[in-house]
């Protein structure tokens, strides 16, 4: 009420200033009404709606989208709102506003509540920050009955049986990031992991999903179709706050709509070449061109093909390779584990005819699943969005009137006091007890871990991705010698996902022979842990 009546008393103010200035009368005029329409606002978002019972720094409701857009470019350094976010939980508690109509939760059981009891839809958010990159693609689909029928569509590629035909193609990529590993040793370079990570991935999508390799990893994340996916989505992020900076005409903008529709023709391009082949590949590509929705005969627009397959690219390449490449800087910082992971990929037995570990055989190695659940608990950190029914909705003890945006803060719900030591590195929360994991009852199990989300809305690549990590990462591992480089930046922002502001990682890297791993196999085994302790 404070601000408000200060406003008032601005405004009545005001009349004597335009008499005394009769020149700027017009602009006093223009100046009262704007005032008083934001104090109406401000009475009605901080007196009478029942989001005034909340906690929350009152600047977001003052300010709105201001206020988030100075969290984006100028807290704690730019790029850290998820930071910025969970400090405030920490202040205020689980349930937090952020903005006139939209709160952040993390807190397990309301996260839960959520995402798996309710069920809420997904709000618009997601559509403003992917918009011109995919709009109405599966990943920001908000009608639920919608999302279901193409949930359904895209599901005939993503069975767990679809998903382990794929492995021999992973495989192909695989072998050609070993050829360049080889190359780059040959010539004494060090390595960009994160880079070379990034390649795989969008190869990786490119042979399972389209046919055929982007070739990112013979020539270069930033000169393909991977590097212009992960600019869109800085610019993306950075223009989500204010979408109408987006049609202006800007230097950056210019060079996004450049790529996009560069992104775009180069979709088209591979829809027209699939057509005039003429032959079924049975991979997601051909389900988009001759597929057709459930309980429909219509097959997909191009358009729509378009959007489908830029929505792959984004959900399938880039949050993956993240994952990947985080796992290794992990891995890279916390030796204890690197020795832990790389005594298990070293004493596994690989296929007789490839020589590669099978992703089935990387499943059942304790140390090395531990160590990737909790690279993907440390570095996931995109809200869930969702919107508040007609009919109104409980979020914990609040009332969400119709509307409301109610945000799951996945990177709190990571990092909150229900872990132990949230912000560090503890791969044994995922082990077993009986083999040295933590006696504390599973975070997990509260439902405080959700790095592909919960409920209807959880990510339908997930079976992808863990298999494309474990063959990626425990061959990589098994194959070569890698040597973190000491000072390297590692501050993290958050954009379509987590990433390194300044996305390069160097290692120092060497090729393991073979009578190094025999003799590594004829060695005796590491001790085990005792149950509850840390390495």
């Amino acid at each position: 009420m404070a601000i408000i009546e200060a406003i008032a008393g601005k405004i009545a103010l005001l009349p004597e200033f335009a008499k005394a200035h009769p020149g700027m009368a017009a602009a006093n005029g223009l100046l009262i009404i704007f005032l008083a329409i934001w104090c109406v606002f401000l009475y009605q978002y901080l007196v009478v709606s029942p989001l005034r019972k909340v906690p929350g720094e009152i600047y977001y409701v003052v300010f709105g989208g201001l206020m988030l857009g100075f969290e984006r470019y100028f807290l704690q350094g730019g790029d850290v709102p998820h930071m910025v976010r969970n400090f405030q939980h920490y202040k205020y508690g689980p349930v937090v506003r952020i903005g006139p109509t939209s709160v952040s939760v993390a807190d397990p059981e309301i996260a839960r509540e959520v995402l798996l009891t309710q069920d809420l839809p997904k709000s618009t958010a997601a559509q403003t920050l992917f918009g011109p990159l995919h709009p109405d693609a599966l990943v920001v689909q908000t009608d639920k009955a919608e999302h279901k029928i193409k949930r359904r569509f895209f599901s005939q590629r993503f069975s767990i049986v679809g998903i382990q035909q794929m492995e021999p193609l992973m495989q192909i990529i695989f072998r050609n990031g070993e050829k360049k590993l080889d190359a780059l040793i040959k010539e004494g370079k060090r390595v960009d992991i994160w880079d070379l990570l990034h390649c795989v991935g969008i190869d990786i999508i490119g042979i399972t999903a389209f046919d055929q390799s982007f070739h990112a990893v013979e020539d270069g994340h930033h000169q393909t179709v991977g590097g212009m996916v992960e600019s869109m989505f800085k610019w993306l992020s950075r223009t989500a706050s204010y979408p109408l900076l987006r049609s202006l005409p800007l230097p950056s903008n210019s060079v996004a709509e450049q790529k996009l529709a560069y992104l775009q023709d180069f979709c088209r391009k591979i829809i027209k070449e699939r057509r005039q082949l003429g032959q079924r590949k049975n991979d997601v590509l051909d389900l988009l061109v001759d597929g057709r929705m459930p309980d429909s005969e219509d097959g997909l627009p191009d358009s729509q093909i378009v959007n489908e397959m830029m929505g792959v690219l984004t959900a399938g390449a880039d949050s993956t390779a993240t994952a990947m490449s985080f796992l290794m800087i992990d891995l890279l910082q916390n030796p204890h584990y690197m020795v832990r992971v790389i005594d298990e990929v070293l004493r596994a037995d690989p296929d007789p005819k490839t020589g590669l570990l099978h992703a089935s055989t990387v499943k059942d190695l304790p140390w090395f699943n531990a160590c990737v659940k909790e690279s993907l608990r440390m570095n996931t950190g995109r809200d869930f969005q969702r919107v508040a029914l007609q009919e109104g909705t409980m979020v914990g003890p609040y009332y969400m009137p119709a509307g409301t945006e109610v945000n799951v803060s996945r990177y709190c719900l990571h990092r909150g006091p229900w872990w132990r030591d949230p912000n560090t590195f503890i791969a044994e929360r995922f082990l077993p007890a009986e083999l040295g994991g933590l006696t504390d009852t599973p975070a997990e199990e509260l439902g405080a871990y959700a790095p592909f989300s919960l409920g209807t809305r959880s990510c339908i690549g997930k079976n992808f991705a863990w298999q494309e990590i474990r063959i990626m990462i425990a061959n990589f591992l098994r194959t070569f010698e890698f040597e973190d480089v000491p000072g390297q930046d590692i501050s993290q922002g958050l954009y379509i996902t987590l990433m390194l502001k300044n996305p390069h990682y160097f290692v120092r890297v060497k090729r393991r022979t073979p009578e190094a791993i025999a003799a590594y196999r004829a060695s005796p085994p590491l001790p085990k842990k005792k149950p509850g302790s840390l390495i």
